[in-house]
């Protein structure tokens, strides 16, 4: 299990924390937060690779923040907020993402300039679901 302190302090790439993807509304309001700091080496390697890949190109391109709505996900809150049974959430391959202004150009950089296991417009833009994994890396857009 990592701290909350532990967590604000490790960087998984110049922008992005790991605090980033672990803190979670959700998580807080169903008192699962414990659940979110019990996070895997393999699950932060995993989300370190998303930030080296996806989102860091994305925020260096964009000169923005970009705000992870939901990064990982512990099983206890993925079933909570009714999330896929095997989403890349739960492995810190996913975050969804917002940047205000800037989504539909996000959209475009990462389907156009990034490799990606899933590319997902949700409701729209608002916001964007976005995986990667070393391994399986298909493209696929929805």
């Amino acid at each position: 299990m990592i701290t909350e302190s532990e967590a604000k302090k490790i960087r998984l790439s110049a922008n992005f924390t790991l605090w980033e993807f672990i803190y979670s509304e959700s998580a807080l309001k169903y008192g699962l937060m414990q659940d979110q700091l019990s996070i895997t080496e393999k699950e932060i390697l995993n989300i370190k690779r998303l930030c080296q890949n996806v989102l860091q190109p994305l925020r260096n391109e964009m000169r923005c923040p970009i705000r992870i709505n939901s990064g990982y996900r512990s099983k206890a809150l993925n079933e909570k907020i009714n999330g896929a049974k095997n989403s890349d959430h739960l492995f810190g391959k996913a975050a969804d993402i917002y940047i205000p202004g800037k989504m539909e150009m996000a959209f475009y950089f990462i389907k156009n300039r990034c490799e990606f296991r899933q590319l997902i417009n949700e409701q729209n833009l608002t916001w964007i679901h976005v995986s990667y994994d070393e391994f399986d890396n298909k493209k696929q857009i929805l």
